[in-house]
C-alpha cells in the first residue's frame, strides 16, 4: 500500500502517541484519505498478531471500509451489523456498526480484551452514548479516533475522552500541498431572515429553518442560474420538503436538477447518473454529509445554515476533492440575517480563530465577487500581524528601561508569529496540570518565566523553540535582547543575524550611537 507522505507521518505519529496514551485522535481534512490511514494501521497491527475493530456509525461507511481494507491490504474483515456477526470469525479484523455493537446482548458475546486496537471513524461523535457503551466494554483497548472536524469549539468536550491529538493535517495545508482543490467564496446579496429560528440539540431547528428559507427559494434558484449556470452543484437543505421545492424552482429556471433522500428507491442509480453528468444539480436534505465522494462536484450550496463548524466542513468537504478539468470549488454564501447566532461561513474552513474568520467574512461580503478564501485569509493574517507587532513595539518602548530578567511567553509568541502560543488553549487533562520540574527547569534555562505555567503551555513553548532551532532562527534569549532594544520583528531573525546584531549593539553601547541598519 503506497501512502502519501502526510499519511505515513500520521501513522508514525499514532504509533508514537500510543506508546504514551490509550486514547488518541488524528485530525485530517475531508478527502485526504482517512480510511486509507486506518487500513494501514490495521494491516500493521494484524501482522503483529493483534485484533482490530474499525467502528463506524452508518451502513454505507461499513461497506466502504470493508471494500477499502480488502483493496488496500488484502485483508478480509468480519462484519458486526444486524444479522452479521464477528463472534466466531477467524479473521483478526472487524468492521462494526456502533448501533449494533452498543446493544448489551451483542457486547456480551465478546470478552472485554477481545480487541487490542479500536479505530473510530467520524470520531467527533465519540461522546455519544452509543460509542461510549462500546468503548467502555472494551476498556483495555487502545483507541484512535479519526475525524475531519475536531474543531476548536469541540476540543474542550472531546478532551474529556481523548488524551492527545497525535496528528493534524488541515484543509489549508492539504490545498497548499496540492491534494485538495482551492476554494472560492461567492457572496449572494440576498438577506434571508433567520431571527425566528429556534435552537434544538445545539443547532438550528430544521423545521424552523425550512419555514424561513422556503419563501426565498425562487430568488435562490434565479441566483444559482445567474452565478453558477455551468457548475456541477450539490445543495444541502434542512428538510426533504425544502429539497423537493428547491429542485422544482431550479427546473423552472431551465436547470437539470434532481432530489435524493434516504427513501429514494433509485438512490444508487441517481448517484451514478449524477456522476455521469446526466444532470448538473443534486439536492438533498442532509443525506450526503458523510461518506459520499464525487470529485467532480465544483459548487456546494449550503441552504442549511449551521452554528456547527464540523457540520459545515462535512458539507463543503463533498466538493474539495481534485478532479480532471476542475479548477476550484465555489461556495455560494447567502447573507443569513440573524442577530442572536453566530454562523459558520466559508471563512470557518481555513481560519484559525474567530477573529480571523470574522474579518475574512467581512472582506468577502464587501467584495461582491468571487474570492479565493485563502488569499483573503493571508491578507487578514498580515493585518493582524502588523497590528500585533505595532502593539508589541509600543509595549517594548514603554518598558525599555525595565530590567526584565525573564521572557514573557505571550510576547515571545507575538514576536515569533506563533499562534500556538498567542492563542493557546488547554484541551486535555494533562495539559491543565502544573508543568513538571523537568519542563520548568528547561524553560528557566531558555530564559522564560516558568512561574505558574501549565504542562500544556510549557510543552507548546518547548515545541516552538525546537522548531525554531531546526529552522536556524534566533533563540529565545536572542529574541528577548533584540526586543528590549527596539526590534519588534526580532522573531524573524536568523540565528547568525541575531548574533551579529547583538554583537554590534554591544560594541555600540547597546544602540546609544544609533540603531544598526
Amino acid at each position: 500500500m503506497k501512502l502519501r507522505q502526510y499519511q505515513r507521518d500520521c501513522c508514525n505519529a499514532v504509533f508514537k502517541a500510543w506508546q504514551k496514551h490509550d486514547r488518541v485522535a488524528a485530525v485530517l481534512a475531508t478527502g485526504t484519505g482517512k480510511t486509507i490511514i486506518a487500513c494501514n494501521l490495521i494491516d500493521y497491527y494484524v501482522k503483529q498478531g493483534q485484533r482490530c475493530l474499525f467502528l463506524c456509525h452508518r451502513d454505507e461507511l461499513i461497506r466502504q471500509a470493508v471494500d477499502k481494507l480488502s483493496q488496500a491490504t488484502g485483508l478480509m474483515a468480519a462484519v458486526e451489523k444486524a444479522g452479521e456477526s464477528a463472534e466466531d470469525s477467524m479473521t483478526k479484523v472487524t468492521v462494526g456498526s456502533v448501533q449494533t455493537l452498543m446493544r448489551q446482548k451483542r457486547l456480551d458475546r465478546f470478552d472485554a480484551s477481545h480487541y487490542d486496537k479500536i479505530i473510530v471513524d467520524e470520531a467527533h461523535g465519540i461522546l455519544a452514548d452509543s460509542f461510549q457503551r462500546v468503548l467502555s466494554h472494551f476498556e483495555g483497548s487502545k483507541v484512535l479516533g479519526i475525524t475531519a472536524t475536531f474543531m476548536r469549539g469541540d476540543k474542550r468536550e472531546l478532551g474529556s475522552f481523548f488524551e492527545s491529538i497525535a496528528y493534524e493535517y488541515g484543509l489549508r495545508q492539504a490545498i497548499a500541498d496540492g491534494w485538495l482543490c482551492k476554494i472560492r467564496a461567492q457572496t449572494v446579496p440576498l438577506d434571508i431572515d433567520l431571527t425566528k429560528v429556534k435552537k434544538q440539540c445545539g443547532d438550528f431547528k430544521e423545521s424552523d429553518l425550512a419555514d424561513s428559507i422556503e419563501p426565498y427559494l425562487d430568488e435562490i434558484a434565479k441566483a444559482i442560474k445567474r452565478l453558477v449556470p455551468d457548475k456541477k452543484i450539490l445543495i444541502f437543505t434542512p428538510l426533504i420538503r425544502t429539497s423537493l421545492l428547491m429542485v422544482e424552482h431550479l427546473v423552472n429556471q431551465g436547470m437539470s436538477a434532481r432530489h435524493i433522500d434516504g427513501k429514494s428507491p433509485d438512490r444508487r442509480e441517481l448517484l451514478q447518473a449524477y456522476a455521469n453528468d446526466e444532470f448538473r444539480v443534486l439536492s438533498n436534505a442532509m443525506l450526503l454529509t458523510h461518506g459520499y465522494d464525487e470529485p467532480s462536484i465544483d459548487c456546494v450550496i449550503v441552504l442549511r445554515p449551521t452554528q456547527s463548524s464540523g457540520l459545515y466542513i462535512q458539507m463543503v468537504g463533498r466538493g474539495t476533492r481534485l478532479c480532471e478539468g476542475k479548477e476550484d470549488l465555489t461556495i455560494l454564501d447567502f447573507l443569513w440575517h440573524t442577530a442572536q447566532h453566530k454562523l459558520s461561513h466559508p471563512a470557518s474552513l481555513v481560519s484559525g480563530n474567530e477573529e480571523e474568520a470574522e474579518r475574512v467574512t467581512e472582506k468577502v461580503n464587501a467584495s461582491g465577487g468571487s474570492e479565493d478564501i485563502e488569499d483573503v485569509l493571508d491578507e487578514v493574517k498580515n493585518e493582524i500581524t502588523n497590528e500585533r507587532e505595532s502593539a508589541l513595539a509600543k509595549n517594548i518602548d514603554a518598558n525599555k528601561r525595565r530590567k526584565a530578567r525573564t521572557i514573557d511567553p505571550t510576547q515571545f509568541g507575538i514576536c515569533t508569529l506563533s499562534d500556538n502560543l498567542v492563542d493557546y488553549e488547554a484541551v486535555f487533562g494533562w495539559q491543565k496540570k502544573e508543568a513538571s520540574d523537568q519542563q520548568k527547569g528547561y524553560l528557566d534555562k531558555l530564559g522564560f518565566d516558568s512561574g505558574g505555567i501549565t504542562a500544556g503551555y510549557a510543552s507548546a513553548i518547548i515545541d516552538e523553540v525546537n522548531q525554531r532551532r531546526e529552522a536556524g532562527l534566533a533563540t529565545p534569549k536572542q529574541v528577548a535582547v533584540l526586543m528590549k532594544n527596539g526590534y519588534a520583528n526580532a522573531g524573524k531573525f536568523k540565528f547568525e543575524q541575531a548574533s551579529e546584531t547583538i554583537d554590534w549593539l554591544a560594541k555600540n553601547r547597546w544602540g546609544k550611537k544609533g540603531k544598526k541598519r
